[in-house]
Protein backbone atom coordinates (compact mmCIF):
# COMPACT_ATOMS: atom_id res chain seq x y z
CA UNK A 1 0.00 0.00 0.00
CA UNK A 2 2.92 2.40 0.59
CA UNK A 3 4.29 2.12 -2.23
CA UNK A 4 1.52 2.49 -4.52
CA UNK A 5 0.61 5.86 -2.41
CA UNK A 6 4.14 6.79 -2.91
CA UNK A 7 3.78 6.14 -6.66
CA UNK A 8 0.82 8.64 -6.81
CA UNK A 9 1.98 10.86 -5.06
CA UNK A 10 5.18 11.13 -7.40
CA UNK A 11 5.57 13.90 -10.22
CA UNK A 12 5.54 11.07 -12.99
CA UNK A 13 2.36 11.28 -14.73
CA UNK A 14 3.34 7.48 -16.67
CA UNK A 15 3.79 6.15 -12.61
CA UNK A 16 0.49 8.03 -11.15
CA UNK A 17 -1.26 6.12 -13.96
CA UNK A 18 0.17 2.91 -12.96
CA UNK A 19 -0.84 3.30 -9.63
CA UNK A 20 -3.96 3.80 -10.17
CA UNK A 21 -4.41 1.02 -12.48
CA UNK A 22 -2.83 -1.17 -9.40
CA UNK A 23 -4.97 -0.28 -7.03
CA UNK A 24 -8.09 -0.55 -9.04
CA UNK A 25 -7.18 -4.30 -10.20
CA UNK A 26 -6.93 -5.13 -6.23
CA UNK A 27 -10.52 -4.61 -6.17
CA UNK A 28 -9.50 -3.67 -2.39
CA UNK A 29 -11.79 -0.56 -1.06
CA UNK A 30 -9.00 0.54 1.49
CA UNK A 31 -7.87 2.32 -1.78
CA UNK A 32 -10.62 4.77 -2.31
CA UNK A 33 -9.75 7.06 0.28
CA UNK A 34 -6.29 7.69 -1.46
CA UNK A 35 -7.63 7.38 -5.06
CA UNK A 36 -10.55 10.69 -4.38
CA UNK A 37 -8.14 12.72 -2.21
CA UNK A 38 -5.82 12.72 -5.42
CA UNK A 39 -8.93 13.29 -8.24
CA UNK A 40 -8.68 16.25 -5.98
CA UNK A 41 -5.65 17.48 -6.75
CA UNK A 42 -4.55 15.72 -9.78
CA UNK A 43 -4.02 18.12 -12.81
CA UNK A 44 -3.72 15.66 -15.45
CA UNK A 45 -6.86 14.95 -17.37
CA UNK A 46 -5.96 11.31 -18.16
CA UNK A 47 -4.94 10.07 -14.41
CA UNK A 48 -8.05 11.70 -13.16
CA UNK A 49 -10.31 9.53 -15.48
CA UNK A 50 -8.49 6.39 -14.81
CA UNK A 51 -8.99 7.16 -11.00
CA UNK A 52 -12.87 7.76 -11.86
CA UNK A 53 -12.36 4.28 -13.66
CA UNK A 54 -10.67 2.99 -10.59
CA UNK A 55 -12.91 3.88 -8.14
CA UNK A 56 -15.91 2.56 -10.15
CA UNK A 57 -14.60 -0.84 -9.35
CA UNK A 58 -13.99 -0.64 -6.34
CA UNK A 59 -16.38 -0.44 -3.42
CA UNK A 60 -16.58 3.75 -2.11
CA UNK A 61 -19.32 3.58 0.60
CA UNK A 62 -16.11 4.34 3.09
CA UNK A 63 -15.78 8.13 0.74
CA UNK A 64 -19.65 9.05 0.37
CA UNK A 65 -19.30 11.92 2.24
CA UNK A 66 -16.47 13.30 0.16
CA UNK A 67 -17.90 12.16 -2.81
CA UNK A 68 -20.59 14.37 -1.81
CA UNK A 69 -19.12 17.47 -1.57
CA UNK A 70 -18.16 17.07 -5.00
CA UNK A 71 -21.43 17.69 -5.52
CA UNK A 72 -20.56 21.55 -4.65
CA UNK A 73 -17.30 21.59 -6.19
CA UNK A 74 -17.26 24.88 -9.15
CA UNK A 75 -15.42 22.13 -11.29
CA UNK A 76 -18.48 20.86 -13.59
CA UNK A 77 -16.16 17.81 -14.35
CA UNK A 78 -15.51 16.89 -10.63
CA UNK A 79 -19.65 17.61 -10.23
CA UNK A 80 -20.32 15.11 -12.71
CA UNK A 81 -17.61 12.27 -11.99
CA UNK A 82 -19.35 12.16 -8.67
CA UNK A 83 -22.58 11.51 -9.99
CA UNK A 84 -21.03 8.58 -12.15
CA UNK A 85 -19.21 7.62 -9.09
CA UNK A 86 -22.52 7.37 -6.97
CA UNK A 87 -24.27 5.58 -9.91
CA UNK A 88 -21.89 2.98 -10.04
CA UNK A 89 -22.65 2.18 -6.64
CA UNK A 90 -25.98 1.15 -6.92
CA UNK A 91 -28.79 0.94 -4.42
CA UNK A 92 -25.79 0.63 -1.93
CA UNK A 93 -25.68 4.71 -2.74
CA UNK A 94 -29.34 5.39 -1.72
CA UNK A 95 -29.25 4.81 1.92
CA UNK A 96 -26.87 7.47 1.87
CA UNK A 97 -28.11 9.93 -0.73
CA UNK A 98 -31.79 9.50 0.71
CA UNK A 99 -30.18 11.33 4.02
CA UNK A 100 -29.01 14.37 1.77
CA UNK A 101 -32.70 14.71 -0.79
CA UNK A 102 -33.88 17.95 0.54
CA UNK A 103 -30.60 19.68 0.48
CA UNK A 104 -30.81 23.33 0.41
CA UNK A 105 -29.15 23.80 -2.49
CA UNK A 106 -31.20 23.07 -5.81
CA UNK A 107 -28.42 22.21 -7.73
CA UNK A 108 -27.46 19.75 -5.69
CA UNK A 109 -31.00 18.00 -5.75
CA UNK A 110 -30.62 17.82 -9.22
CA UNK A 111 -27.09 16.28 -9.01
CA UNK A 112 -28.53 13.86 -6.60
CA UNK A 113 -31.93 13.10 -9.30
CA UNK A 114 -28.84 12.39 -12.29
CA UNK A 115 -27.07 9.97 -9.91
CA UNK A 116 -30.73 7.89 -8.95
CA UNK A 117 -31.56 8.58 -12.70
CA UNK A 118 -28.53 6.69 -13.88
CA UNK A 119 -28.90 3.98 -11.02
CA UNK A 120 -32.30 3.13 -12.16
CA UNK A 121 -33.60 0.59 -10.04
CA UNK A 122 -37.22 0.82 -8.74
CA UNK A 123 -36.13 1.93 -5.31
CA UNK A 124 -34.08 4.89 -7.32
CA UNK A 125 -37.59 5.45 -9.34
CA UNK A 126 -39.56 5.62 -6.08
CA UNK A 127 -36.92 8.19 -4.64
CA UNK A 128 -37.23 10.28 -8.31
CA UNK A 129 -40.84 10.27 -7.40
CA UNK A 130 -40.33 12.43 -4.55
CA UNK A 131 -38.78 14.99 -6.51
CA UNK A 132 -41.79 15.84 -8.89
CA UNK A 133 -43.35 18.21 -5.94
CA UNK A 134 -40.00 19.57 -5.23
CA UNK A 135 -39.92 23.45 -4.81
CA UNK A 136 -37.59 24.20 -7.61
CA UNK A 137 -39.41 24.18 -11.25
CA UNK A 138 -36.11 22.65 -12.67
CA UNK A 139 -35.98 19.65 -10.50
CA UNK A 140 -39.51 18.88 -10.50
CA UNK A 141 -39.27 19.22 -14.52
CA UNK A 142 -36.10 16.92 -14.62
CA UNK A 143 -37.41 14.09 -12.26
CA UNK A 144 -40.52 14.34 -14.91
CA UNK A 145 -38.45 13.35 -17.57
CA UNK A 146 -35.97 10.95 -15.60
CA UNK A 147 -39.69 8.78 -14.69
CA UNK A 148 -40.71 8.86 -18.75
CA UNK A 149 -37.58 7.57 -19.15
CA UNK A 150 -37.29 5.13 -16.38
CA UNK A 151 -40.95 4.05 -17.86
CA UNK A 152 -42.31 4.38 -14.24
CA UNK A 153 -45.98 3.78 -15.34
CA UNK A 154 -46.76 4.59 -11.43
CA UNK A 155 -46.02 7.88 -11.90
CA UNK A 156 -48.60 7.98 -14.45
CA UNK A 157 -51.22 9.59 -12.14
CA UNK A 158 -49.39 11.72 -9.92
CA UNK A 159 -48.05 13.62 -13.31
CA UNK A 160 -51.49 13.82 -14.19
CA UNK A 161 -52.62 15.94 -11.43
CA UNK A 162 -49.11 18.03 -11.65
CA UNK A 163 -50.42 18.62 -15.10
CA UNK A 164 -53.76 19.92 -14.24
CA UNK A 165 -52.10 22.13 -11.11
CA UNK A 166 -49.45 23.34 -12.88
CA UNK A 167 -49.12 26.26 -15.90
CA UNK A 168 -45.96 26.25 -16.34
CA UNK A 169 -45.29 25.27 -20.41
CA UNK A 170 -42.32 23.72 -20.41
CA UNK A 171 -43.21 21.17 -17.12
CA UNK A 172 -46.52 20.55 -19.21
CA UNK A 173 -44.58 19.90 -22.22
CA UNK A 174 -42.74 17.61 -20.30
CA UNK A 175 -45.08 15.52 -18.89
CA UNK A 176 -46.56 15.01 -22.00
CA UNK A 177 -43.58 14.00 -23.55
CA UNK A 178 -43.22 11.50 -20.32
CA UNK A 179 -46.52 10.66 -20.76
CA UNK A 180 -46.00 9.02 -23.85
CA UNK A 181 -43.67 6.30 -22.51
CA UNK A 182 -46.29 5.63 -19.31
CA UNK A 183 -49.74 6.57 -19.70
CA UNK A 184 -52.74 4.37 -20.51
CA UNK A 185 -55.20 5.80 -23.28
CA UNK A 186 -57.55 6.81 -20.77
CA UNK A 187 -54.69 8.77 -19.34
CA UNK A 188 -54.28 10.59 -22.78
CA UNK A 189 -58.06 10.67 -23.57
CA UNK A 190 -57.85 13.24 -19.91
CA UNK A 191 -55.47 15.36 -21.56
CA UNK A 192 -57.05 15.92 -24.45
CA UNK A 193 -59.81 16.57 -23.02
CA UNK A 194 -58.37 19.03 -20.40
CA UNK A 195 -56.64 20.99 -23.34
CA UNK A 196 -59.22 20.46 -25.81
CA UNK A 197 -62.51 23.02 -24.90
CA UNK A 198 -65.23 20.83 -25.36
CA UNK A 199 -63.01 17.92 -26.43
CA UNK A 200 -62.34 20.38 -30.04
CA UNK A 201 -58.75 19.01 -30.51
CA UNK A 202 -58.85 22.41 -32.75
CA UNK A 203 -59.14 24.41 -29.45
CA UNK A 204 -55.90 23.14 -28.21
CA UNK A 205 -53.31 25.54 -27.08
CA UNK A 206 -50.93 25.31 -30.11
CA UNK A 207 -48.43 25.04 -28.14
CA UNK A 208 -49.15 21.85 -26.89
CA UNK A 209 -50.89 20.10 -29.87
CA UNK A 210 -48.07 18.84 -31.84
CA UNK A 211 -47.01 16.64 -28.35
CA UNK A 212 -50.33 16.12 -27.91
CA UNK A 213 -50.60 14.36 -31.41
CA UNK A 214 -47.73 12.73 -30.99
CA UNK A 215 -48.95 11.30 -27.20
CA UNK A 216 -52.27 10.20 -29.09
CA UNK A 217 -50.67 8.20 -31.32
CA UNK A 218 -47.82 6.55 -29.20
CA UNK A 219 -50.57 5.44 -26.47
CA UNK A 220 -54.29 6.15 -28.24
CA UNK A 221 -56.22 3.63 -29.38
CA UNK A 222 -56.93 2.85 -32.72
CA UNK A 223 -60.64 4.65 -32.71
CA UNK A 224 -59.07 7.66 -30.91
CA UNK A 225 -55.78 8.16 -32.75
CA UNK A 226 -58.21 8.20 -36.11
CA UNK A 227 -60.65 10.45 -34.37
CA UNK A 228 -58.04 12.95 -33.24
CA UNK A 229 -55.40 12.60 -36.03
CA UNK A 230 -58.99 13.09 -38.34
CA UNK A 231 -60.52 16.08 -36.72
CA UNK A 232 -57.35 18.15 -36.90
CA UNK A 233 -58.34 21.07 -39.33
CA UNK A 234 -55.19 23.75 -39.54
CA UNK A 235 -53.69 21.71 -42.17
CA UNK A 236 -50.70 24.51 -43.24
CA UNK A 237 -49.05 24.99 -39.71
CA UNK A 238 -49.92 20.81 -38.29
CA UNK A 239 -48.85 18.92 -41.26
CA UNK A 240 -45.74 17.85 -40.81
CA UNK A 241 -46.70 16.76 -37.07
CA UNK A 242 -49.36 15.07 -38.13
CA UNK A 243 -47.64 12.65 -40.57
CA UNK A 244 -44.92 11.85 -37.72
CA UNK A 245 -48.47 10.86 -36.01
CA UNK A 246 -49.43 8.96 -38.33
CA UNK A 247 -45.66 7.29 -38.34
CA UNK A 248 -45.53 6.63 -35.05
CA UNK A 249 -49.14 4.93 -35.22
CA UNK A 250 -48.54 2.90 -37.99
CA UNK A 251 -46.05 1.37 -36.04
CA UNK A 252 -48.44 -0.05 -33.57
CA UNK A 253 -51.50 -0.39 -35.89
CA UNK A 254 -49.79 -1.23 -39.16
CA UNK A 255 -53.03 -1.17 -41.31
CA UNK A 256 -53.69 2.30 -39.35
CA UNK A 257 -53.32 4.46 -42.71
CA UNK A 258 -56.31 2.43 -44.57
CA UNK A 259 -58.56 4.08 -42.58
CA UNK A 260 -60.55 6.06 -45.20
CA UNK A 261 -60.79 9.16 -42.62
CA UNK A 262 -56.87 9.66 -42.70
CA UNK A 263 -56.85 8.95 -46.04
CA UNK A 264 -58.97 11.69 -46.54
CA UNK A 265 -56.59 13.99 -44.44
CA UNK A 266 -53.57 13.07 -46.26
CA UNK A 267 -55.02 13.98 -49.55
CA UNK A 268 -56.19 17.12 -47.64
CA UNK A 269 -52.38 18.33 -46.93
CA UNK A 270 -50.98 16.80 -50.19
CA UNK A 271 -53.73 19.39 -52.02
CA UNK A 272 -52.79 21.97 -49.52
CA UNK A 273 -50.17 24.79 -51.22
CA UNK A 274 -49.44 26.50 -47.95
CA UNK A 275 -48.20 23.44 -46.82
CA UNK A 276 -44.04 23.27 -47.11
CA UNK A 277 -43.06 20.98 -50.46
CA UNK A 278 -41.68 18.72 -48.26
CA UNK A 279 -44.49 17.70 -46.27
CA UNK A 280 -46.49 17.47 -49.44
CA UNK A 281 -43.32 15.08 -51.25
CA UNK A 282 -43.55 13.17 -48.04
CA UNK A 283 -47.22 12.54 -48.11
CA UNK A 284 -47.29 12.18 -52.22
CA UNK A 285 -45.06 8.99 -51.33
CA UNK A 286 -46.82 7.35 -48.53
CA UNK A 287 -49.85 7.65 -50.90
CA UNK A 288 -47.70 6.22 -53.61
CA UNK A 289 -46.44 3.30 -51.54
CA UNK A 290 -49.93 2.63 -50.13
CA UNK A 291 -51.01 2.06 -53.85
CA UNK A 292 -48.61 0.21 -54.71
CA UNK A 293 -49.42 -2.02 -51.27
CA UNK A 294 -53.39 -2.02 -52.67
CA UNK A 295 -53.98 -0.11 -49.27
CA UNK A 296 -55.51 2.62 -51.64
CA UNK A 297 -57.18 2.91 -54.79
CA UNK A 298 -54.65 4.54 -57.82
CA UNK A 299 -57.84 6.22 -59.46
CA UNK A 300 -57.38 9.56 -57.43
CA UNK A 301 -53.88 9.62 -57.88
CA UNK A 302 -53.31 10.74 -61.54
CA UNK A 303 -55.59 13.69 -60.72
CA UNK A 304 -53.30 14.71 -57.85
CA UNK A 305 -49.91 13.75 -59.65
CA UNK A 306 -51.06 16.15 -62.61
CA UNK A 307 -51.60 18.95 -59.74
CA UNK A 308 -48.04 18.58 -58.14
CA UNK A 309 -46.41 18.96 -61.34
CA UNK A 310 -47.40 22.74 -61.21
CA UNK A 311 -44.94 22.88 -59.32
CA UNK A 312 -41.48 22.61 -60.31
CA UNK A 313 -40.41 21.42 -56.89
CA UNK A 314 -43.34 18.67 -56.91
CA UNK A 315 -42.38 17.71 -60.81
CA UNK A 316 -40.71 14.36 -58.66
CA UNK A 317 -43.75 13.55 -56.62
CA UNK A 318 -46.29 14.35 -59.15
CA UNK A 319 -44.65 11.98 -61.43
CA UNK A 320 -44.51 9.39 -58.97
CA UNK A 321 -48.01 9.31 -58.17
CA UNK A 322 -48.47 9.26 -62.00
CA UNK A 323 -46.56 5.95 -62.12
CA UNK A 324 -48.71 4.11 -59.82
CA UNK A 325 -51.81 5.56 -60.82
CA UNK A 326 -52.68 2.65 -63.39
CA UNK A 327 -54.05 5.88 -65.68
CA UNK A 328 -54.38 5.38 -69.54
CA UNK A 329 -52.52 8.91 -70.03
CA UNK A 330 -49.94 8.66 -67.37
CA UNK A 331 -47.23 6.57 -69.08
CA UNK A 332 -47.91 9.20 -72.33
CA UNK A 333 -47.02 11.87 -69.63
CA UNK A 334 -44.10 10.40 -68.08
CA UNK A 335 -42.49 9.43 -71.74
CA UNK A 336 -42.90 13.16 -72.63
CA UNK A 337 -41.29 14.27 -69.58
CA UNK A 338 -38.29 12.11 -69.59
CA UNK A 339 -37.89 13.36 -73.20
CA UNK A 340 -37.96 16.79 -72.44
CA UNK A 341 -36.49 16.93 -69.22
CA UNK A 342 -32.75 18.04 -68.41
CA UNK A 343 -32.78 16.67 -64.99
CA UNK A 344 -31.24 13.67 -64.50
CA UNK A 345 -32.65 12.73 -61.21
CA UNK A 346 -36.37 13.43 -62.97
CA UNK A 347 -35.32 11.50 -65.77
CA UNK A 348 -34.05 8.67 -63.74
CA UNK A 349 -37.29 8.28 -62.06
CA UNK A 350 -39.23 8.47 -65.36
CA UNK A 351 -37.43 6.34 -66.62
CA UNK A 352 -37.96 3.79 -63.84
CA UNK A 353 -41.94 4.95 -63.64
CA UNK A 354 -42.64 4.11 -67.29
CA UNK A 355 -39.70 1.11 -68.13
CA UNK A 356 -38.46 3.56 -71.04
CA UNK A 357 -35.29 3.67 -72.52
Amino acid sequence: MDEFAKALAGTDEAERLYAVQDMAETGNAVYAPLLVARLLVDESGLVRDAIVSGLKRLDCTAIFEPLFDLFLSPDAYMRNQAVVLFAAQNDDALGFLATRFDHADREVRKLILDALFEIGTRDAMLAIRAYIHDESLNVKITAIEYLGRLGDCESADDMLELFQREDDPMLRSTVLESLGSIASGAAVEWIVKTLAFDGDINRTPPLYLPQVLKLVAKVGDRAFIVDVLGSVENYSLYAEDLLKALDEGSRRFSDLAADPVLQKRLVAILKDKEVHCNVRGAVAERLARMAESGITSGDHLFELGMNLMARPELVVAGVRLLAVSAHPRAEGIIRTITERTQDDVLRALCEDAANVE
